[in-house]
C-alpha cells in the first residue's frame, strides 16, 4: 500500500502508474490532489492494478467509466482538463 505521500498534481499519478505496474492499495486521501475533479477515476486509468483507492474498493462499473472517459489517453478532453488543473 502507498500511502502518507504528497502528491499534488494529477501527473504525479501518472508517474506511480508508470513505475508501480503492481500497486494494488493507493490512499491519497489529505493530499492536494485528492481536490481535483474526477481524480478518482483518472487514479484508476493510469494504475490498472489497483484494488482499493482511499480505502474503498475499485469496482468494475468505475474501471470501465474511466476507461471510457480517457480512452483517448492524452488526447482526450477528460486527460486535458484534468492536467490543467
Amino acid at each position: 500500500m502507498l500511502t502518507n505521500n504528497k502528491i499534488s498534481n494529477v501527473k504525479m499519478i501518472e508517474i506511480i502508474g508508470e513505475n508501480c505496474t503492481g500497486l494494488l492499495r493507493l490512499s491519497l486521501l489529505g493530499n492536494i490532489v485528492s481536490n481535483v475533479a474526477n481524480y478518482r477515476a483518472f487514479a484508476i486509468f493510469c494504475v490498472p492494478s489497483l484494488r482499493t483507492l482511499d480505502f474503498q474498493k475499485v469496482t468494475e462499473t468505475e474501471r470501465k467509466n474511466s476507461a471510457e472517459l480517457f480512452k483517448l489517453g492524452k488526447e482526450s478532453e477528460a486527460y486535458k482538463t484534468i492536467t490543467q488543473q
